[in-house]
């Protein structure tokens, strides 16, 4: 995804802060790629890569986002792979998502009225046709529910549903139909 950050640039030093999640509480491959590229009036463009130079955590310790912070108790980043290298050359059939792709999301409700009883059910979020890879991250009632990389596109959500109207959101793509399904045990 290619985004402009010119108005949150300004004369001097700046800082650029990521947050990235990996879509799922299991252990899988996760990673990050990017640079920033800063194009000029006149001359050749300046690129500043993700990279090992970078720092990471897995916390994100108040007013970790605001300038001047001192990310020096931070771990290096490491590059395991090079760009286009697997484990996610197998996602979407052999084939990275590149950019110009843009986030899709989903964001849906239902009401489950005022007496749901989950004691002796499970209740299942299934999707179908997430494109352009079948790998999503779901909220619900704003908080991170779990995720899903490859078929089946289920995820178990009992604990996170509430009486009343829930909230969901399905990201960075929108699957083309979702709905909760009520299994017995």
């Amino acid at each position: 995804v290619e985004l402009d950050i010119t108005s949150g640039l300004h004369a001097g030093a700046n800082q650029l802060a990521i947050t990235a999640v990996n879509a799922t509480e299991k252990a899988s491959p996760a990673g990050l790629l990017g640079c920033l590229r800063l194009q000029f009036d006149q001359g050749d463009p300046v690129v500043i890569r993700v990279d090992a130079s970078w720092r990471t955590s897995r916390a994100a310790p108040g007013r970790w986002q605001a300038p001047g912070y001192d990310d020096s108790a931070w771990a290096q980043a490491r590059e395991t792979v090079r760009f286009g290298a697997g484990p996610w050359g197998r996602l979407g059939g052999g084939q990275l998502t590149l950019s110009p792709v843009k986030a899709d999301v989903f964001v849906g409700r239902c009401d489950l009225g005022p007496r749901p009883n989950f004691a002796r059910t499970r209740v299942y979020l299934e999707m179908e046709g997430l494109a352009p890879e079948e790998a999503a991250r779901v909220a619900i009632n704003g908080q991170y529910a779990g995720g899903v990389i490859g078929r089946p596109l289920r995820l178990e959500v009992t604990r996170h549903l509430k009486p009343g109207v829930n909230q969901f959101r399905i990201e960075p793509f929108a699957p083309k139909a979702a709905r909760l399904v009520v299994c017995e045990p």
